[in-house]
């Protein structure tokens, strides 16, 4: 069992890795207070790897920006190597 809830989203994001040249497109697919489940086309770093998430969110009615650091704990899909 989790230790924090989580919440499906539709969340369009871009993803800042070293590995990549320019910011990669993704989708917040579910995220909690411990992290978040981010699908891509194109793969955009290792396990252990940071990466700056960033995504708008309304907040009283105006977007606010959100620019988030991560690690990549966990790797799946077809882009991965657990094929």
């Amino acid at each position: 069992m989790r230790a924090a809830l989580r919440i499906r989203s539709k969340l369009r994001c871009t993803i800042d890795a070293k590995s990549a040249s320019e910011e990669i497109s993704g989708i917040i697919e579910d995220i909690s207070t411990s992290g978040a489940r981010v699908e891509s086309k194109q793969v955009f770093g290792q396990l252990g790897d940071e990466v700056m998430l960033s995504f708008h969110l309304p907040i009283d009615g105006v977007a606010q920006q959100f620019v988030i650091p991560a690690i990549i704990r966990n790797i799946k899909g077809k882009l991965s190597s657990d094929r």
